[in-house]
């Protein structure tokens, strides 16, 4: 090898080396320049289900600062009033019924979709979901959705939510009582001693006003039926005899021992 081919030779590896190093840089300031993907931390069950309590929980707390909306328009009226609406429930077909029972919320959740209406007989959530066991704090979210949504926020009764109302204190000569309690039983005269009850009776009272919402599972969402059949229509179409007693249609059985009677 002469000396001409070893200078080829040598400036042949230059540009060999010169080529590795640009394809080096080139890979190294690509992978620099791009960004950093962060994988977001998996959250549990019990996280999503506070995140969607919580969600609710907001919104249904800030309607009590909307003085502007009427919350409770959709609830008749009639509904504060026992002795009428129980008189209007003997009703199988009443109108109550029937109108919060085409009242539904479809709701995607945590524990998958919940199909939710109020029963006004049991003063009740009702909802159909294909998971045999939803949390309370999952179902009570959708009913927080719900009396938002429908605008019926008295059905909603959960004292654990909802705000506590501003009582006023009594005073000591109203509603406190007083026990005397003798210090010195040996002495000339006893003296006494005032104790208030009044602190200890009211925080008696607040544990025992304390409610929860009430659920009733019916089952999978394909037990469901959306359409509400119409009552059953008498047969005979309206028409009144005095041969056929009430509004039952006539068997051929009665017939014939009407026939034999006559």
């Amino acid at each position: 090898m002469n000396q001409s081919d070893i200078r080829e030779f040598y400036a042949t590896f230059q540009r060999f080396l010169s080529l590795l190093e640009a394809i080096w840089q080139f890979v190294y300031y690509r992978i620099r320049s791009k960004p950093i993907i962060q994988v977001p931390a998996i959250k549990s069950s019990k996280q999503i289900q506070n995140e969607y309590l919580s969600k609710y929980k907001t919104r249904l707390l800030s309607t009590f600062d909307d003085n502007n909306t009427n919350w409770d328009s959709n609830v008749d009226v009639i509904i504060n009033d026992k002795d009428k609406l129980g008189q209007l429930l003997e009703d199988k077909h009443n109108y109550l019924e029937k109108k919060w029972r085409s009242t539904v919320l479809i709701e995607n959740t945590p524990r998958g979709n919940l199909i939710m209406f109020y029963d006004i007989y049991k003063n009740s959530f009702s909802y159909y979901c294909d998971q045999a066991i939803v949390p309370y704090d999952v179902a009570n979210a959708a009913a927080m959705k719900y009396v938002m949504t429908f605008r019926c926020r008295s059905f909603f009764v959960d004292s654990n939510i909802l705000p506590t109302p501003v009582v006023d204190t009594p005073s000591k000569s109203e509603n406190s009582t007083t026990i005397n309690k003798p210090e010195d039983k040996n002495g000339p005269f006893a003296k006494f001693k005032s104790y208030n009850t009044t602190t200890k009776k009211a925080a008696i009272s607040s544990e025992n006003d304390k409610r929860i919402n009430s659920f009733s599972h019916l089952g999978g969402t394909r037990n469901w039926t959306p359409i509400i059949k119409p009552p059953k229509i008498n047969p005979i179409n309206g028409f009144k005899t005095d041969l056929i007693p009430g509004e039952r249609k006539l068997s051929y059985l009665d017939y014939k021992k009407m026939k034999q009677i006559s």
